[in-house]
């Protein structure tokens, strides 16, 4: 098992417009999402890990990746501003929100793509070779979701723009 994650910090914005990946639903893929409210914190926060497994089995002279199983675990986390009816505070957290939902999405794209590809590895004469590319398979794939998550970040400096 490999649990990978990252985190992400962004301020208390609004966001850009940036192409954000379509997130497609796999059923290989379990979520947990957990909200939090932070009081006095001043700008938001997304953090993921993701966790992946699979079966390997031997048939006729080859190994085969079966049944991959990705789970997503996210937690996003915004400041708790006390109820002041104040339309510019209550503006900054819905841009906030929509900024961090941003990041949500780059990484259940992720988790999805990451089913799929583990899906997508090839039988190979022997198991060790299996694995070897599913966890490099992973990585590249878990590796274009923090560089997706940061370029994210610097498109819309962290949610400013």
């Amino acid at each position: 098992m490999r649990v990978l994650g990252a985190t992400l910090c962004v301020s208390l914005c609004a966001c850009a417009h940036y192409d954000l990946p379509a997130v497609v639903p796999d059923p290989a893929v379990r979520e947990s999402l957990e909200l939090r409210t932070e009081p006095g914190a001043r700008s938001g926060l997304t953090t993921w890990s993701v966790e992946y497994r699979y079966s390997l089995t031997e048939e006729h002279g080859r190994c085969w990746l079966r049944k991959p199983r990705v789970v997503l675990a996210l937690r996003e986390s915004v400041p708790w501003v006390p109820a002041t009816g104040d339309p510019i505070v209550l503006a900054g957290l819905d841009k906030l929100t929509q900024h961090e939902e941003g990041h949500l999405r780059i990484d259940r794209a992720a988790a999805s793509a990451l089913a799929r590809v583990l899906r997508s590895i090839e039988p190979q004469p022997t198991c060790a070779e299996v694995t070897r590319n599913a966890e490099s398979a992973a990585a590249r794939v878990l590796d274009e979701c923090r560089a997706a998550n940061l370029a994210y970040d610097r498109a819309t400096a962290h949610g400013a723009r």
